[in-house]
């Protein structure tokens, strides 16, 4: 009687950079191994932008910048301990890299014509031209408010923006020209206040009294 035996071969594992979820891995591994993090990102991951692969797979950043559009701002893959622009690493690998802050906000923010400033953390300084201001139901300029007369705040990027306040007002016609532009009736109230004041002010006439003396008989 011949009794057959089974022999199961194992491979033996070697180093190289394989798969390990969202990124690549340098290691031994008995899966398919690529030279390089780039070539493991390429061939195994390439739904990915493979800079920001090879970035996730190796722990260095790429300094690039992405999209954040639920804030409408763009932040830059660099330790976020570093200020803003910085954010870290982005967490959805779907996302595209772009060498620049300007092109990022233009590509993937368009609608917010402030991405640069707030993504820097500066507060928007406005466009200086005339919109819509609801809350007032007034024609204000688009500047920080109380920073100068007419000031309304700074707009949002849907706000329509007018060069003239005639052009703004135009959109509101129901509103009495006089009462159309924010700060304009304090203004007006101040001048006139400061015309009064410096009217009323007036020397009284001189009084001159003659003494009159009744001479003897």
């Amino acid at each position: 009687t011949t009794t057959a035996s089974t022999a199961t071969t194992t491979q033996a594992a070697a180093d190289g950079w394989y798969v390990d979820g969202n990124k690549c891995t340098f290691g031994q591994s008995t899966q398919t191994l690529y030279t390089s993090a780039s070539d493991c990102c390429i061939n195994q991951l390439s739904y990915m932008d493979d800079e920001l692969c090879v970035s996730l797979s190796t722990g260095v950043p790429t300094n690039k910048f992405y999209a954040d559009q639920a804030a409408s701002v763009c932040r830059q893959d660099c330790p976020a301990g570093n200020g803003l622009p910085c954010g870290g690493s982005p967490t959805d690998t779907s996302l595209s890299l772009y060498t620049s802050l300007e092109l990022c906000c233009g590509t993937k923010i368009p609608w917010e014509p402030t991405c640069v400033d707030k993504s820097n953390g500066n507060e928007p300084q406005g466009t200086g031209k005339y919109y819509v201001n609801w809350s007032y139901g007034k024609c204000a300029l688009d500047c920080i408010e109380n920073t100068a007369v007419g000031c309304g705040g700074v707009a949002s990027s849907w706000d329509p923006k007018f060069d003239t306040q005639e052009a703004c007002c135009s959109t509101i016609s129901w509103k009495p020209a006089a009462e159309c532009v924010y700060g304009a009736a304090a203004a007006t109230t101040t001048e006139a206040t400061t015309t009064t004041a410096s009217t009323a002010t007036t020397a009284a006439p001189a009084t001159t009294t003659t003494d009159s003396t009744t001479a003897a008989p």
